[in-house]
C-alpha cells in the first residue's frame, strides 16, 4: 500500500505539451466587447496615445476588424515572444497583463486568424499570423506586411505602433437579410463604443488616450462612428447627498487604505447612471479601478446581498494598495475576486474626519435619500425630459427633483407660426414653438439657443402633458384657450412697450 508523501521514486520525467484543442477554450468568456478590451489594455501598455478601431464590410457581411495603434511598436523577437501562449512582457507601470493571454483568448474568440503587424520606430514593419487551429505561427513577407500596414493610412501614424487584424470572424451575422446585417452592426458598434466610454472614462476625460471606430464598406474610405466619449459611473452633476463623496479610510486615518462613497441622487436617466444597460437595483456596489482601467461595474463581490435600498450607492476602490493585498482581477480583466479580510479592511472602514461613522452609516445615508426622495416627489405630476432650448441649470432641476415620465423631451424652439400666434404646441414633435416676431421683446439682446429661461420654463411646465400625451377634446381645448391667451397677453406686452418708446 502506497504512503502519502510529497514525492515518489520516479524512473523517468515527460512533457505533456498541451493540444492545440485548448486553444478553443481560451476565448469561452469573452466576446467583442471584452476581446476588444485585451487589445485596447495592450495598446495602453505601449503607451499609446491613439487607437482607431475599423470594422471592414464587404456587402452586408462584416468580414475583418482591426485595431490599430500608435504605440511603442514591438520587434520580430518581442513578437514572438509576446505571442506565445502565457509570454507576457510588462511595458509600462500601467500594465495590467499578468498572465499573458488576453491577446490571445480576446482574438480567438472573435476570431480563427490573428494577424500581428508591428513597428518599431526606424525599423521596417513585421508580421505574424495565428491560427486557433495550431501552435504554430507564419511569418508573413515583406509585401503582405506592407499592404496590411498601408491600412493604417490617415487613421493613426505609420512610424510606429501595432496593428491587430481579426479575420475569419465568428458569433457574428452571417445571412442575407439587408436590414439584419445592418441592426447587427449597429447595434455591435453602439454597445463597443458605450463599453469602452465606460471602461477607460478616465483616460478619455483627461485626453491621455483617443479611441475613434470607424465603418469601411466594400473597401472605400473609412466612415467615422459617433464619437466615443467619457462616462463616469460616478459623473452625476449634483449629488443625492451633498456630504457626498466622503472618503472612507482604516479607523479614519487620512493616510490608511481606503474606499470613496458616492450618492446617485434617484431617477436619473443619464447615461453615467444606466451604463450599459438599465439595472432595477442601479449598479449598485464596488467600481474597482486597476491602472486606471475601470474593471466593475458594481456588485458586491459576496461581500453583501444587494438591495433596492442601496440603488444609489457606489463605492470606488482605485487604492493601488487595497488592490495588491484584497483583490484580485481575473485573466479576463473583467471581474475581480475578494481576498481573505477584505470584510474586516471593510468594518474597519471610517469617514476620514468623522471617525464616528462607518460604512454602516454610509449605507444608511444611501437609504436615506432614497426614501426622502421617494417622499418627495410622490405629489407632484411626472413630467416629460426637458430637450432643446431649455438651459442646463433648469434641466439639471428637473433631472434631479421631478418624476420623469418615459416620453420623449420637450423641445422649447423659436419658429415662424401663422399670423400674431404667440405659441403653438406639437405632440408629433415633441415640441413647444414660440413665435420669433416676439422674441426681440421678450429678450432684447443677442438671442442664444438657451435664451428667456422663464417664459421657457413656465410653457413647458404648462404644456407639458399636452405635448407628450394623445390629444383628448378636453387636451386640445386647454390648449387652444391656453395658446389664445398668451396670444392676447403677447400682444398687449408689445403694445405697452410700443407706448414706453413713443
Amino acid at each position: 500500500m502506497l504512503k502519502a508523501r510529497s514525492s515518489f521514486d520516479v524512473e523517468k520525467t515527460i512533457h505533456l505539451a498541451p493540444t492545440e484543442s485548448i486553444q478553443h477554450a481560451l476565448g469561452a468568456n469573452h466576446d467583442i466587447r471584452s476581446g476588444i478590451d485585451e487589445l485596447v489594455d495592450n495598446s495602453i501598455d505601449a503607451t499609446a496615445e491613439n487607437i482607431c478601431i475599423v470594422f471592414h464590410v464587404d456587402g452586408n457581411k462584416l468580414t475583418q476588424i482591426a485595431v490599430h495603434d500608435d504605440g511603442r511598436g514591438m520587434d520580430v523577437g518581442t513578437m514572438e515572444r509576446v505571442l506565445r501562449l502565457g509570454g507576457h512582457e510588462s511595458q509600462s507601470h500601467s500594465s495590467i497583463g499578468i498572465y499573458g493571454m488576453g491577446l490571445k483568448e480576446g482574438s480567438y474568440a472573435n476570431a480563427d486568424t490573428v494577424t500581428v503587424i508591428s513597428r518599431v520606430k526606424g525599423q521596417f514593419p513585421s508580421g505574424i499570423q495565428l491560427h486557433k487551429e495550431s501552435f504554430s505561427a507564419d511569418i508573413l513577407k515583406e509585401h503582405v506586411i506592407t499592404a496590411a500596414w498601408n491600412l493604417r493610412d490617415r487613421l493613426v501614424n505609420l512610424k510606429r505602433g501595432t496593428s491587430i487584424l481579426w479575420n475569419d470572424l465568428t458569433d457574428i451575422y452571417e445571412g442575407d437579410d439587408e436590414n439584419e446585417a445592418n441592426a447587427f452592426l449597429a447595434k455591435t458598434t453602439e454597445k463597443l463604443r458605450r463599453h469602452l466610454g465606460i471602461r477607460y472614462h478616465r483616460f478619455l476625460q483627461n485626453n491621455r488616450l483617443n479611441i475613434k471606430m470607424f465603418m469601411l464598406y466594400d473597401g472605400m474610405s473609412p466612415v467615422p462612428v459617433p464619437e466615443i466619449k467619457p462616462v463616469n459611473p460616478c459623473g452625476y452633476r449634483k449629488s443625492g447627498d451633498s456630504r457626498y463623496p466622503l472618503k472612507l479610510a482604516e479607523y479614519g486615518r487620512d493616510e490608511g487604505l481606503g474606499v470613496t462613497a458616492h450618492i446617485w441622487p434617484n431617477r436619473s436617466k443619464l447615461d453615467e447612471f444606466v451604463l450599459e444597460g438599465k439595472d432595477e437595483l442601479g449598479h449598485q456596489g464596488f467600481y474597482v479601478y486597476i491602472a486606471d482601467r475601470l474593471i466593475t461595474q458594481g456588485g458586491w463581490c459576496g461581500l453583501q446581498e444587494p438591495r433596492k435600498d442601496y440603488k444609489l450607492l457606489r463605492i470606488v476602490i482605485d487604492d493601488p494598495r487595497v488592490i495588491d493585498k484584497y483583490i484580485t482581477i481575473s485573466p479576463q480583466k473583467g471581474s475581480v475576486r475578494l481576498g481573505e479580510g477584505f470584510h474586516r479592511f471593510v468594518e474597519s472602514l471610517q469617514i476620514c474626519g468623522d471617525a464616528a461613522r462607518n460604512f454602516d452609516e454610509v449605507c444608511g445615508d444611501a437609504t436615506a435619500v432614497l426614501r426622502n426622495s421617494n417622499k418627495k416627489s410622490g405629489n407632484p405630476d411626472a413630467l416629460a425630459e426637458a430637450g432643446q432650448g431649455i438651459a442646463p441649470a433648469i434641466k439639471d432641476m428637473i433631472e434631479g427633483e421631478a418624476i420623469l415620465k418615459r416620453s420623449d423631451p420637450i423641445d422649447i424652439i423659436w419658429a415662424e407660426l401663422e399670423g400674431d400666434k404667440f405659441v403653438e404646441v406639437s405632440p408629433r414633435e415633441g415640441s413647444i414653438k414660440i413665435n420669433r416676431k416676439y422674441r426681440k421683446m421678450i429678450n432684447p439682446g443677442r438671442g442664444s439657443f438657451n435664451d428667456a429661461p422663464l417664459l421657457k420654463t413656465l410653457l413647458y411646465l404648462l404644456f407639458n402633458d399636452v405635448a407628450t400625451s394623445k390629444q383628448t377634446k378636453k387636451s386640445k381645448a386647454n390648449a387652444s384657450l391656453w395658446s389664445e391667451l398668451l396670444t392676447v397677453a403677447a400682444k398687449e406686452q408689445q403694445r405697452q412697450a410700443e407706448l414706453r418708446q413713443s
